[in-house]
């Protein structure tokens, strides 16, 4: 089946399903469709916006998706939903221009929608995005390398990007180049190269650049299963580079505890506990969904912070209440981190 006829399938399934959805009656259901469950910011995800709905209480929770990132693989997942049918759906696809169509249609029909890390595309008339501002991700992340590197350094930077043309990935790169060459316009950023998404083939990827370019100054990685396989490479080859990431991937937060990776997050348990909160509150108080885009502030990770953080993930309910803590105003109250939906078309959302 190709793309356009999954897509015009997908969408009589949904509007099937919608028509004897749990708004008839019983206890309503929200459900998060991911792309690529094996992924750890989808994992952090995942278990924020199930903790997120259980807060609310009185609404069901169901998260699916492909095990490895597969967008064709995520509409056939959805079109495989039977009774009961989602109240709600919450959305994290790299494709948002594929699921546009399908998801009009059921915003059109009252089903509230909202879309996590990847802004939605503008046809599919989803009103809310809860995620990062990826541009402003990628510029932190170097300034927190700036910091390992000598002022008067020169040479190359190897830049890996995990799955180029994804919006989420590609602004972080673009943050991350413009950001260090103008503090340091005598350093070379080389890439993206494309590190993939699987971690066995992203693990090859880094071992691959490492080798072919051995008086590089640094190694980064965009995407969440860069940064554990950079900081395994960089002990394998005994490197004295400085290595960079995004993500919560354990090895990394290690790496940066023992002050050898240098790493950002971008808190997706908090971005699935937001939306999880939202739809729930909607769900069973009937409260209107936030529109336009909640922007998620990201975290830096030092060797000063790591131990709390590596505490905060042992489980979810150490991370909720780490968040409820650190962020009660965010959870409270979303609409007042809220911008408009237009400016998440240039660097937002993971």
């Amino acid at each position: 089946m190709d793309v356009t006829r999954a897509v015009l399938a997908l969408l009589l399934t949904l509007v099937a399903v919608t028509s004897c959805s749990g708004r008839s009656g019983g206890t309503p259901l929200a459900a998060l469709v991911v792309v690529g469950t094996e992924l750890t910011t989808v994992q952090q995800m995942i278990r924020g916006f199930a903790t997120g709905v259980r807060q609310v209480g009185g609404v069901r929770h169901r998260e699916f998706g492909p095990r490895i990132a597969d967008t064709a693989e995520q509409l056939r997942e959805l079109q495989a939903i039977r009774k009961p049918a989602p109240d709600s759906y919450t959305v994290f696809t790299f494709n948002p221009e594929l699921f546009a169509e399908p998801l009009a249609e059921l915003s059109r029909t009252g089903v509230p929608i909202v879309a996590l890390q990847c802004p939605p595309a503008p046809s599919s008339e989803v009103p809310l995005l809860v995620g990062n501002d990826n541009r402003a991700l990628g510029s932190a992340l170097a300034k927190q390398l700036a910091r390992q590197l000598p002022p008067d350094v020169a040479g190359t930077v190897i830049l890996g990007n995990p799955a180029p043309g994804v919006q989420t990935y590609d602004e972080r790169a673009i943050g991350f180049r413009e950001t260090l060459t103008r503090q340091f316009p005598r350093i070379r950023v080389i890439g993206p190269f494309d590190t993939k998404l699987e971690p066995e083939l992203n693990h090859e990827a880094w071992d691959v650049l490492v080798r072919a370019n051995p008086r590089a100054v640094a190694f980064v990685g965009v995407g969440d299963v860069d940064s554990g396989n950079i900081a395994a490479v960089r002990t394998l080859h005994r490197g004295r580079w400085a290595a960079a990431g995004i993500g919560l991937a354990i090895e990394g937060l290690r790496a940066a505890e023992a002050g050898d990776l240098v790493l950002v997050s971008g808190e997706t348990f908090l971005q699935g506990l937001v939306a999880g909160r939202v739809q729930a509150e909607h769900l069973r108080y009937g409260t209107n969904l936030p529109s336009g885009w909640v922007q998620v502030p990201a975290l830096v990770i030092t060797r000063d912070n790591a131990p709390e953080i590596l505490a905060r993930q042992r489980s979810s309910d150490t991370a909720a209440a780490w968040f409820a803590e650190h962020h009660a105003d965010l959870l409270d109250h979303p609409e007042r981190f809220l911008r408009p939906l237009t400016e998440a078309a240039v660097g937002a959302a993971s």
